[in-house]
């Protein structure tokens, strides 16, 4: 799956395992913005291990928006979890904010969901960071209840809080890729 945006400047593709050194480096970059944030501390947090990374790309759950070069400059890394899938970890380079490239790859993810018979994204996220919950609201997700959290969610945010994200200041959404 290949997509352009229209005006060529980037294009969405699956990634493949060689991409994975080039992501670590868009995450270290976006990681960047958290030091004005609510949350300093996410600015050092350890990038998405390589071999993690490269079974994404291996299982098609990794994709890049790359430029005219092919030069990765955002991807979204993601897994299936209790039937849905799971946004790990979605970053574009600060360079390249304000293009849409994020909403492209939610809707690229969005898209390989419906087309594998999975019903919904979800993700966790920061609620008070605007470039975190407000941006995906505005993007269609909604929150998510604990109720409505299956056991592998419920694991998932408590790894999170055991490694240190503030549970309280995090949110978990989920948007409907159904047809």
């Amino acid at each position: 799956m290949k997509q352009t945006n229209g005006g060529g400047e980037t294009c969405i593709r699956a990634a493949t395992a060689a991409d994975a050194r080039r992501v670590r480096a868009i995450e270290r970059a976006a990681q960047r913005l958290f030091l004005d944030s609510p949350h300093p501390e996410c600015a050092d947090l350890d990038p998405i291990p390589c071999d993690r990374l490269r079974w994404q790309a291996e299982s098609g759950w990794l994709y890049v928006a790359v430029d005219p070069d092919d030069r990765p400059v955002g991807f979204i890394a993601c897994s299936v979890i209790d039937g849905d899938v799971f946004v790990e970890e979605v970053d574009v380079l600060p360079s390249h904010a304000g293009r849409r490239i994020g909403a492209r790859l939610l809707d690229t993810v969005a898209a390989a969901a419906r087309a594998r018979g999975i019903r919904r994204v979800v993700l966790t996220t920061f609620a008070d960071v605007p470039w975190n919950a407000p941006y995906y609201e505005r993007l269609g997700f909604r929150p998510l209840s604990e109720p409505e959290w299956g056991p592998e969610l419920v694991e998932r945010v408590e790894e999170e809080d055991e490694s240190g994200l503030d549970r309280a200041a995090r949110v978990c959404l989920v948007r409907s890729v159904a047809p």
